[in-house]
């Protein structure tokens, strides 16, 4: 079975709700920062856990 190339994903739990994101990071300072405006929601995780199965958005 061949995995799908998936970019880097984190988890957002907002309420009851956990939604999966992806992100870019660039360094500053000699810190790795989160880049503002490049991260988009591409799922969600049933039932509001950190594990679940994931319902995928359309565009992903």
């Amino acid at each position: 079975m061949a995995y799908p190339q998936l970019p880097p994903l984190k988890y957002v739990k907002n309420g009851k709700y956990c939604y999966l994101v992806t992100f870019k990071n660039k360094w500053e300072n000699g810190q790795s920062v989160s880049v503002k405006g490049e991260t988009k929601t591409v799922g969600q995780i049933e039932g509001g856990d950190l594990t679940g199965k994931v319902i995928w958005r359309e565009f992903f």
